[in-house]
């Protein structure tokens, strides 16, 4: 693979990204709103019509609960993705047990692989107090003083108070 220089207006070279590669084409796909009496022999022989199934994944309820129901969904997986599409072109909106189904692609997620970091440089060194919590309860004299007087000459006014 070859990679360009391309001066950017900062003036630096940098190397071009590489193209991406063509989005991979799904051989699985998600068929939804089922009917809770569709069992996986059902959705193996309506969709093996459109290509080899590779498997069926229909999830059914706990065994507490009750075995042979299905939650409405599953995943079909083909050999080919022509396979899967061409059952997603035919399905999507058709009727299974008299339910209107959808069919969907289920997309894979890609691998991105993760970003190198540069270390980060060592913290300075703190020289100084450490830093102060709480400051000190602050006083104020002037207040308490009014506040006594106005108390005395409220409660007794014969007798003064000297502070």
């Amino acid at each position: 693979m070859i990679h360009l220089n391309v001066i950017h207006r900062s003036g630096s070279p940098r190397l071009r990204r590489k193209p991406r590669s063509p989005t991979p084409r799904p051989t699985r796909i998600h068929i939804g709103r089922l009917t809770r009496n569709v069992n996986r022999d059902h959705l193996m022989e309506i969709f093996a019509v459109y290509g080899t199934v590779k498997s069926v994944d229909l999830p059914m309820y706990d065994i507490r609960v009750n075995a042979s129901l299905n939650r409405g969904y599953g995943y079909i997986d083909f050999e080919k993705p022509e396979d899967a599409e061409n059952a997603m072109k035919h399905m999507d909106g058709g009727q299974i047990d008299g339910q209107e189904i959808t069919a969907a692609p289920v997309l894979i997620p890609r691998q991105v692989p993760p970003r190198r970091r540069s270390p980060l440089p060592p913290m300075p060194i703190r020289r100084g107090p450490p830093p102060r919590w709480r400051s000190p309860p602050r006083y104020n004299i002037g207040y308490g003083l009014k506040k006594l007087q106005l108390i005395a000459l409220l409660s007794d006014e014969e007798e003064e108070f000297e502070l």
